[in-house]
């Protein structure tokens, strides 16, 4: 796979390192969608009942209902998450920004976490432990177990002083 984030359409260009190579892009899974998707659907319904019957409070309960589909669309297309052979890249916020580089060497466990819907659908969340941190979470991704291994592929080229790419099965 070639990535290419030096003129990312929508998105902030991306300054890779020298000698810095992207092994893996997050994808953010429709199920991310699914609960925010749920209160548009009922919104919708509100707002063209009172848009149609005239009531202000249902126009205005409906349009606040299908706010927060609009805030989780924008912002999943707004996150970057890359794992490169140096770090793992973490670019988050729609009207702020907000960057975390996590160094390949400081990384010390890669947890996949996937509930019932996210393993029938193949989805998943990825804990990233570093240190005494806490961990940073990647929620929804798609294709998870990938995006794992090339967290995983990208330690153990460190370790072993090489530097194979990551390419997808699919």
């Amino acid at each position: 796979m070639n990535f290419d984030y030096s003129d990312k359409e929508n998105k902030m260009a991306l300054d890779l390192r020298e000698n810095e190579v992207v092994l893996s892009e997050v994808d953010f899974h429709w199920l991310s969608y699914l609960t925010s998707g749920f209160f548009m659907v009922i919104g919708a319904a509100f707002f063209l009942t009172g848009f149609a019957d005239m009531e202000l409070y249902l126009f205005l309960l409906g349009f606040c209902l299908i706010l927060p589909f609009f805030y989780v669309y924008l912002s999943n297309r707004y996150k970057i998450y890359l794992v490169t052979n140096e770090r793992v890249f973490i670019r988050t916020g729609i009207i702020f920004c907000n960057e975390k580089d996590i160094p390949i060497a400081k990384i010390n466990d890669v947890l996949l976490q996937q509930g019932f819907l996210q393993m029938i659908f193949g989805a998943g969340d990825i804990l990233i432990q570093v240190g005494n941190d806490s961990g940073t979470l990647i929620k929804d991704v798609q294709n998870a177990k990938e995006f794992k291994e090339a967290i995983i592929m990208a330690i153990n080229n460190l370790n072993h002083g090489s530097c194979l790419l990551y390419t997808s099965p699919s």
